[in-house]
């Protein structure tokens, strides 16, 4: 959304939270709710607190004069076939958007063979890890995110058929996208962009 900044005057892109809803995904019998767009009522107050009318900023008015309730419109769908076999490499105690659970999956396999190669070499222990740090970090910032997903796909679409093939090269790449491209956001430097 947009508003106007009132210490200078100019119009900038801000964030608002205009209220909350509650979606369902059952029917009354039991049954997936069916897979349709539909307009859901927002309401003001906390997810605890029923039936507190949003506040009038965030009101308007039909032709008529009449005030329309504000809404948001969804659509609801079924995950495909790949994504359902992503998500089942996944706990159910992880709750991220569907746009990540790829990403999240990827991190977690990635961390799960550090911890067991580590396991079983050291005899004092996980050491440090600076990409499980990275790794840790974005998973809780979704601009780290979207960057990431950015860079990885776009570096993987250069990689030969047989690299990506390879999961020692794959780690590799995964470590360098990580390297070049995340961490010197999170010191304050220019990621490395591709010409």
């Amino acid at each position: 959304s947009s508003g106007i900044n009132a210490e200078y005057g100019d119009e900038e892109k801000v964030e608002a939270c205009v209220g909350w809803t509650f979606i369902p995904l059952f029917l009354s019998n039991g049954n997936l709710v069916p897979n349709k767009s539909q307009a859901v009522p927002l309401y003001g107050g906390g997810a605890f607190e029923p039936n507190v009318e949003i506040d009038d900023t965030w009101q308007s008015k039909n032709t008529f004069g009449r005030t329309k309730k504000p809404h948001i419109s969804i659509n609801i769908s079924s995950i495909s076939r790949f994504k359902h076999n992503v998500v089942s490499t996944l706990p159910s105690t992880i709750l991220t958007s569907t746009l990540n659970i790829k990403t999240v999956s990827l991190f977690r396999r990635v961390i799960g063979e550090v911890l067991l190669k580590e396991n079983e070499s050291s005899q004092n222990g996980v050491k440090f890890n600076p990409t499980i740090a990275l790794m840790l970090q974005m998973a809780d910032q979704p601009v780290l995110m979207d960057l990431f997903k950015r860079f990885y796909t776009e570096k993987t679409s250069e990689l030969r058929r047989a690299d990506k093939g390879d999961p020692k090269y794959m780690r590799k790449h995964l470590e360098d996208v990580l390297k070049n491209h995340i961490w010197p956001v999170l010191v304050g430097s220019e990621p490395q962009l591709s010409h």
